[in-house]
């Protein structure tokens, strides 16, 4: 199965190979660890509770491409996701949309290293 473009509230994803990816083209949430008071002073990466609840239905591992980064992204657990975002309530809103926050961190995420510039150029 090939690539694919999904749109939930009204934000581009592309599912491929048991993968969701998000563009984060702003790059991290800096402040995110002091707004939400988490203990790791760490930026946080945000996507929408939409998404999130897609990927962890069809059994999706998350992917995120930060900045313009094509060499490489940072994956994480939907669940996991939701389960910390939940709990700490590390949630944004963003023109009325839920946006679940996650430090990135080593503990909550794993760095993917590969060539990902042909799901940026279908994200742009």
């Amino acid at each position: 199965m090939g690539l694919r473009l999904l749109s939930l509230s009204e934000a581009k994803f592309v599912i491929e190979m048991g993968c969701l990816y998000i563009h984060l083209y702003g790059g991290p949430y800096l402040k995110a660890w002091k707004d939400f008071n988490w203990k790791e002073k760490r930026p946080g990466l945000g996507i929408n509770r939409d998404a999130l609840l897609y990927a962890k239905d069809h059994g999706l591992r998350v992917r995120v491409l930060v900045s313009f980064k094509a060499d490489r992204c940072y994956e994480a657990e939907a669940q996991k996701w939701i389960n910390f975002s939940e709990r700490t309530r590390s949630i944004d809103k963003r023109d009325g949309v839920a946006i679940y926050l996650l430090p990135w961190t080593r503990k909550h995420f794993q760095t993917i290293y590969g060539d990902f510039s042909h799901i940026l150029k279908v994200l742009k």
